[in-house]
């Protein structure tokens, strides 16, 4: 029997008794492994502070606060998917559902900029202990100021874009009569979020290649950097859906084409916990593996012994 229009109400599915659709175990699932990865790589961190007997630092805090956040987004993704509709058609989704996705996603949004924020500034305080060159450290202050205002910026659009705040997730053309510009607001948050990543993932690679090591140690600290690039490409990839979705036709089916962009924005924040822990690690992984530091080791260097 083929559907019928959005008025009968027999043709809406019951989202707690459906199976999940394909699209949105595409979001969950895996959000889910790399959160598990997230809280794998936090656990090693500690482990490798107390290994080297130090105690935890503003930039460990800032991953603990970052990984709370990303726990609340995935959950967040979860509802959705369990309860919400999420990819299916919109014609079969029930109008309630349909409202609770919306709400749900613009907590979500909120959500990853405080993730992303508190990942940026774990990087960028861990990146002032490494280095203490005067000029350096007031380049990555900037950095952090810049962050910190990308998060003042979104948390005060968040509460004042739509008043009421209701019509930040009612549907039809009356909310956009409440709202300013909404399409406007995700893309330059999408935008400024892409020049951050890139301007963290270049930061520290000069003050690498000034660093007193052999070519090969030289390249494996590089390399433990540049993992950022993964991030980068996560949000330049979330920024193209950000504006795929601000089509006209992508929202009439908002329940399958805010996949993406939820799957995108997540990844952004679990690769960032994963890229921020990373360079922390060598200890804890010399621990596991019983043997000689690598060459990713960065406490063999005078330069980098208070790291950790």
């Amino acid at each position: 029997m083929s559907l019928s229009p959005l008025k009968s109400t027999s043709a809406f599915i019951d989202p707690l008794n459906e199976p999940i659709p394909a699209r949105a175990a595409l979001l969950v699932a895996p959000l889910t492994v790399f959160f598990i990865l997230d809280i794998i790589c936090i656990c090693l961190r500690i482990w490798a502070r107390q290994i080297k007997k130090a105690s935890l630092r503003l930039n460990d805090y800032a991953i603990l606060v970052a990984i709370v956040f990303a726990a609340g987004y995935i959950t967040i993704c979860w509802i959705a998917t369990d309860r919400s509709g999420l990819g299916f058609p919109i014609i079969q989704v029930p109008p309630p559902q349909r409202v609770m996705t919306q709400k749900l996603f613009v907590s979500a949004w909120l959500i990853q900029c405080w993730a992303n924020t508190f990942v940026r500034l774990s990087i960028l305080d861990f990146i002032a202990h490494v280095f203490f060159v005067k000029t350096f450290r007031r380049i990555v202050y900037f950095f952090e100021a810049c962050t910190v205002a990308y998060l003042i910026a979104c948390t005060i659009t968040w509460f004042a874009i739509c008043r009421p705040m209701k019509y930040n997730w009612e549907l039809g053309p009356v909310a956009l009569q409440h709202c300013g510009n909404l399409n406007l607001k995700f893309l330059l948050s999408a935008i400024f979020n892409l020049i951050l990543d890139v301007c963290i993932l270049a930061l520290p690679m000069p003050m690498l290649w000034s660093l007193h090591l052999s070519s090969h140690k030289k390249a494996s600290l590089i390399f433990v950097f540049s993992l950022g690039i993964f991030v980068c490409f996560a949000t330049a990839w979330r920024t193209y859906h950000v504006i795929k979705f601000s089509s006209p036709e992508s929202k009439m089916n908002f329940t399958i084409t805010i996949v993406e962009d939820a799957l995108w924005s997540g990844l952004e924040i679990t690769l960032g916990i994963i890229n921020a822990c990373l360079p922390i690690l060598p200890p804890a992984l010399q621990r596991l593996s019983n043997s000689p530091y690598s060459g990713l080791s960065l406490s063999q260097h005078r330069e980098q012994r208070r790291i950790l």
